[in-house]
């Protein structure tokens, strides 16, 4: 039984307390983001929560400083490119701003279901990848530029780096038009665009007219709602072409937790005449 017990002990110091190291050294871009990152775990309480109860929950019994090393070293955008800020914290990921223009999302599930979760969010970074390079890409797809996963320690860390876009809500904000008023009208015009583009696409999906009411009648209405809005022709055009593509390159399932802060501009198109707008966090 000593014997046992001793050798159970030494077990625990081995393979549990053991703080994880490495041997190389950080390079000057990880040792950078791996303070910025410490200094947002002992400063945000929400960051340090998601980070280590989410996102790094299978990383094992390790010290914060730890987990943040493992992150930085493994991840390829945090290894290479310098963080320069936090833009958002979800239920499950968090997205940074890089120095370098884009912004990198890290996540552990997503809200699509699939085999494993985040699966699904998986596929379609991949997808919109693959579509940079290939005929069929389109305004509306997102420019993906990295997507993984990343073993830091026990955990798999789903990253996509992607060009930065303006969150819809932040875009009402920039064009003068933030107020409740103007977000509850607009929000209710973009449910009528998603709709008219159900029905043009999946002439089924809402059942049978009622009232002897036309599908042709339906769309009809749904655009005079429309045309009464705050929005432009060129941002109806715009949300048309985005809800279409989603709708028929993935289906309306990806749509089904849309709004106004998982959609936006690619914000080299904000100053143009045509802004292109992607769905971003599906």
């Amino acid at each position: 039984m000593k014997l046992l017990l001793e050798n159970w002990n030494k077990y625990i110091i081995n393979e549990v307390l053991t703080v994880f190291h490495y041997d190389e050294p950080m390079t000057a871009t990880q040792e950078a983001n791996y303070d910025f990152l410490m200094q947002q775990s002992e400063e945000n309480e929400v960051f340090a929560t998601r980070l280590e109860s989410e996102i790094l929950e299978d990383a094992g019994p390790e010290p914060m400083d730890t987990l943040i090393e493992a992150l930085v070293r493994e991840t390829p955008p945090l290894s290479n490119e310098l963080v320069s800020s936090i833009l958002g914290i979800g239920k499950k990921g968090i997205a940074f701003r890089l120095k370098n223009g884009n912004v990198l999302k890290i996540y552990s599930g997503g809200w699509l279901g699939g085999a494993r979760p985040g699966s699904e969010e998986e596929k379609f970074y991949a997808s919109e990848k693959s579509k940079m390079f290939s005929a069929d890409g389109s305004v509306s797809t997102l420019p993906i530029y990295d997507q993984g996963v990343a073993n830091v320690l026990d955990a798999k860390v789903k990253f996509a780096e992607m060009a930065q876009v303006l969150p819809f809500d932040k875009y009402m904000d920039f064009t003068g038009r933030g107020s409740e008023e103007d977000l509850m009208e607009i929000e209710t015009a973009i449910t009528t665009i998603k709709r008219v583009v159900l029905m043009a696409e999946l002439p089924d999906y809402y059942g049978p007219p009622a009232n002897q009411v036309t599908l042709p009648q339906r769309i009809e209405r749904a655009i005079r709602s429309i045309r009464r809005s705050k929005l432009t022709g060129p941002e109806v055009r715009g949300l048309t072409i985005m809800l279409k593509y989603v709708i028929t390159k993935y289906g309306p399932e990806y749509l089904e937790d849309f709004h106004e802060g998982n959609f936006g501009v690619v914000q080299q198109t904000m100053a143009t005449n045509r802004p292109a707008f992607v769905l971003f966090d599906p």
